[in-house]
């Protein structure tokens, strides 16, 4: 398996426990702690997917997202949050997003 995911969230814990879970099952995995890191990322490494938290400081998971959407069309972008929001989640659907989760996340 090559697929190539990059998770952004500012909650560092979070984003490492998901980045050592999912490089356990086999994906290659980067991470960024805010949107502006991603999109430097985006520009350097295709991705297959990007797990984008919706709220960050610099650059929001809502403001980054058609920034990635036009950067990558190609990449899935998924939304997660700590905060079960479905207005947010039917924004993030109509910006380009393939799906939405609420954290926790299970990883499997």
């Amino acid at each position: 398996m090559n697929d190539r995911i990059l998770i952004v969230d500012d909650e560092d814990s979070l984003r490492l426990s998901m980045k050592m879970r999912l490089k356990g099952a086999g994906f290659e995995v980067d991470d960024a702690s805010d949107g502006e890191a991603a999109l430097d990322k985006i520009r350097e490494t295709q991705y297959d997917v990007v797990l984008l938290d919706i709220k960050m400081p610099n650059l929001s998971g809502l403001d980054a997202l058609p920034l990635i959407v036009q950067t990558a069309p190609k990449t899935d972008v998924i939304m997660m949050t700590g905060f079960a929001d479905f207005s947010d989640a039917i924004e993030c659907l109509k910006a380009g997003a393939k799906d939405y989760l609420v954290k926790p996340i299970e990883v499997t």
